[in-house]
């Protein structure tokens, strides 16, 4: 996501994305908070001091400026082992769930972290984000596997570059064959495995 997130500012389209440590940090200490795992606006400082170091740094980047600047916000979820993304479009001004399973936990999940967004966001910045909705994107489903991963993958993949031949690509392509290439892309990129390996065998 590191590697799209810079692609995306070089092609113009650019995004966010939010490190998952920092989301699994912020569910932590919305589970304490209470059954709704909601923060009441006064209380927003007193949650932000229980984060950590990093996590702290990443909520101060999600501001009005990085709304309006970014084509697209993402917001990586792991919850019960799986992987799933909850993406604020901003042309629409709308949350989306890109999930491939049906699951309710999954919207649950990125309904809480949506409004716990919408609410920092207004502290932070005051930025005020409209619709608190989070909806449903369609999407190809993993049937009986473990790729949510490589789905979540995809998706961002698509969403940095944006361009139609990309979309047409992720409804067609076999997964296996994705998984090969993102392999392949994070091993050969600047600070990847397999570039360090063959840097250091030029010696």
């Amino acid at each position: 996501m590191r590697m799209m997130e810079k692609y995306s500012v070089d092609k113009g389209n650019e995004i966010f994305f939010m490190d998952t440590l920092v989301q699994r940090e912020v569910f932590n200490l919305l589970e304490r908070v209470g059954k709704k795992m909601k923060v009441q606006n006064n209380d927003y400082d007193s949650f932000f001091a229980g984060l950590s170091g990093a996590s702290k740094s990443c909520l101060q980047k999600i501001n009005g400026d990085t709304f309006k600047r970014c084509k697209y916000l993402i917001f990586p979820i792991n919850s019960r082992v799986h992987w799933f993304l909850l993406v604020f479009h901003a042309k629409e001004g709308i949350f989306k769930m890109w999930n491939s399973l049906p699951d309710s936990f999954i919207l649950r999940a990125c309904r809480n972290l949506a409004s716990f967004l919408v609410g920092w966001v207004r502290h932070n910045s005051n930025f005020v984000i409209s619709d608190y909705n989070v909806l449903r994107e369609r999407t190809r489903h993993q049937g009986v596997s473990l790729d949510c991963g490589v789905f979540a993958c995809i998706w961002v993949d698509c969403l940095a570059r944006d361009s139609a031949e990309m979309w047409e690509y992720q409804n067609t392509v076999k997964i296996d064959t994705y998984r090969a290439r993102l392999a392949a892309s994070i091993l050969s990129h600047e600070r990847g495995l397999l570039k360090n390996n063959f840097d250091q065998l030029s010696l």
